[in-house]
């Protein structure tokens, strides 16, 4: 058995499946005796980014391979871990653009992927075709030491501590709000990437796309979500765990956002163990609980008319719309 575990789980959105276009999320992990690697990616998904299902899943691919090549080299890390960290960006985006570029020439854009552009965004595409791939990404380490991560547009890293608590290590960007996001897409990807490093041992990481979060009023019930699904590998085999997960994710864009929702994570089967032992809790009730919260919650938003930022989510699931689900910020 590895020391590390996780699931990875991506969702197709409710207002996707009633428009019939395809889950434009991807999310992926990866277990080892040594480290373990959460990713998860969203699509942009609007007309320009036609192709941003693809994009998303070459940039889950060449992320795990990134950080597996990375911890090979563990061992003569340098000091200044943000140079390191600076790197490891620049060779996603070096790497998901040599991998889009290849796509792209085995695969010309089709007559019927143009036509549906406008004149303007026809020409930026023929200028910059990685546009059409344009993709978020979240990918997170976890060792038994420290733990990193890097994040370039919306969603959500949340880590879990020894002592229990999580939190959300990201620097915010406060450009980022509503529909718009930054990309692997964007000419200036390198500058738009946020990341951290906790030199200590953390239990375990958890990272979702922005669909996720977008269902809760409020941080305290994603967090909620969060903590139970940590509870959950400690209370069933990860199998089990990511098909209850898979069904409550199903729920949860059904009656909250609407967008596709991923959630990936990694975690130290020991660790977990040990700091859960004493505060275990019925899964199945929390599950219950939390989706009635959410959904009380979000109902509650319609009825109250409570301000714009709420309530703009509410009105995209009722209209069968997509929010956080257009293009990002492009040069």
């Amino acid at each position: 058995m590895n020391t590390y575990d996780g699931v990875s789980i991506s969702i197709v959105g409710s207002s996707h499946i009633k428009k019939h276009t395809e889950c434009q999320d991807s999310s992926s992990h990866y277990p080892s005796n040594k480290f373990g690697v959460a990713v998860v990616c969203d699509g942009h998904g609007s007309e320009k980014h036609f192709r941003s299902a693809k994009g998303s899943e070459i940039a889950t691919i060449v992320a795990i391979d990134a950080f597996n090549e990375l911890m090979k080299y563990e061992k003569s890390f340098p000091d200044n871990k943000d140079n390191l960290l600076i790197q490891i960006e620049k060779n996603i985006i070096l790497n998901w653009n040599d991998e889009v570029t290849n796509h792209y020439r085995e695969n010309p854009f089709t007559d019927g992927e143009l036509d549906k552009l406008s004149i303007k965004d026809r020409k930026s595409i023929e200028m910059n075709i990685e546009s059409a791939y344009g993709s978020t990404l979240i990918a997170a380490v976890l060792t038994d030491d420290y733990c990193f991560g890097i994040q370039i547009g919306d969603g959500d890293c949340v880590v879990l501590n020894g002592k229990g608590e999580v939190d959300n290590p990201v620097p915010p960007d406060d450009r980022i709000q509503f529909n718009i996001t930054t990309s692997l897409c964007d000419k200036n990807a390198i500058r738009n990437f946020r990341h951290f490093w906790i030199e200590k041992p953390m239990v375990a990481i958890l990272v979702s796309t922005d669909g996720v979060r977008n269902s809760f009023t409020n941080e305290t019930f994603y967090q909620n979500l969060c903590m139970t699904v940590f509870e959950s590998f400690n209370e069933m085999s990860s199998s089990e765990a990511k098909e209850e997960l898979s069904e409550f994710l199903q729920r949860l864009t059904a009656n909250g956002s609407g967008d596709d929702v991923s959630i990936s994570t990694i975690y130290n089967v020991k660790y977990l163990e040990n700091i859960l032992k004493n505060n275990a809790r019925s899964i199945t009730d929390i599950g219950k609980i939390e989706e009635e919260k959410t959904i009380n919650a979000l109902s509650e938003q319609v009825l109250d008319n409570q301000e714009a930022a709420d309530a703009s989510i509410m009105e995209d699931v009722v209209d069968g719309l997509t929010k956080n689900d257009t293009e990002g910020i492009t040069e």
